[in-house]
């Protein structure tokens, strides 16, 4: 429902020639795979998106369009002298402890799984655990994502930006009116220390007003290092089974010429014995033997898997080689 002057279509460029770059593993900066809810409002279909992409909109007197996720230029270095006398300036250095994250993990559809959530490599600051002194973990799914690797570069942008906790409010003279959301400046400050911000709102004050041209300023700390490409996960190539080797004989095996029977009665016989059988896929053990000097005159038994031993009576006979 916009007018299309208000969707500068150079800038819209930019963003996407910026999401198409090659980076590290061979593929496209940012992706976007999403279906749109048509019964969801517009606001929360393009957060959808902005998140594939780290990014944020926009919204300034030329129109409103996509910042990408990506380290931008230093536009403009303001000191204390340029601030106005008499206007409130709101400084704070650091976040409360309860937004406070050392730690990202979650998941993304992965098409190799048939586009099932699975976990990415999780985002780990050791240097903020030791400061917080214990892990204060955040869960951040992207569900339009289809990379582990973005995915990945997606959390650590989220988790440098959550520890990069300087935010500001100040009031700037009218020479900075050029001034816009999404520019990256320097504020050296006597005071404040010297940082980067990125601008998130601005509001030109009107000439009726005590402070005429000024502008006032939203300020969110920045740094280019937030952008740093991450490791790529370790590619799994699925290697298929080999052809199984099943137990096709005994181990182990022993045979020895003994004397069977009780109460005065007795005969000869084969005692047969081998190592406990661990292949799940044999389920009993077959046992033929012979004269030596009459193979034809096999004589055959069976027992169960679980048997180590059997006696060997039929067709034995003294004085006999089996």
């Amino acid at each position: 429902g916009m007018d299309p002057a208000d969707l500068p279509l150079d800038k819209y460029t930019i963003a996407a020639n910026i999401c198409d770059e090659i980076v590290t593993g061979g593929e496209p900066r940012y992706r976007c795979s999403i279906m749109l809810d048509s019964m969801a409002t517009h606001g929360e279909n393009i957060e959808a998106i902005m998140k594939s992409c780290g990014g944020m909109v926009i919204d300034a007197v030329e129109g409103s369009w996509p910042l990408v996720g990506t380290s931008q230029p230093v536009v403009a270095t303001i000191t204390d002298d340029d601030l106005v006398v008499g206007q409130p300036v709101r400084w704070q250095a650091k976040r409360s402890m309860s937004e406070l994250v050392n730690s990202i993990s979650g998941t993304y559809p992965e098409r190799e799984q048939l586009w099932a959530m699975v976990g990415y490599d999780p985002v780990i600051a050791s240097d903020a655990i030791a400061a917080d002194r214990r892990t204060r973990d955040l869960g951040m799914d992207f569900p339009t994502v289809r990379s582990a690797r973005q995915a990945k570069q997606l959390a650590s942008i989220y988790l440098k930006e959550n520890r990069l906790e300087a935010t500001a409010e100040i009031t700037v003279r009218p020479r900075w009116q050029m001034l816009k959301p999404g520019d990256w400046i320097t504020w050296n400050s006597a005071r404040y220390g010297s940082k980067t911000y990125i601008i998130v709102e601005a509001t030109l004050y009107s000439l009726e007003s005590d402070a005429p041209r000024c502008k006032r300023l939203v300020l969110q700390e920045r740094a280019a290092n937030m952008y740093d490409a991450v490791t790529a996960p370790v590619v799994v190539v699925p290697v298929p089974p080999g052809k199984p080797t099943y137990l096709q004989q005994v181990s182990g095996l022993i045979v020895s010429g003994v004397m069977a029977g009780a109460e005065g009665r007795h005969m000869p016989a084969l005692q047969a014995s081998w190592d406990a059988i661990t292949d799940v896929t044999v389920s009993g053990v077959e046992i033929r033997w012979y004269p030596v000097e009459e193979p034809t005159a096999i004589a055959m038994t069976s027992v169960p898997v679980d048997t180590t031993s059997v006696l060997l009576i039929e067709g034995v006979v003294s004085n006999t080689e089996y």
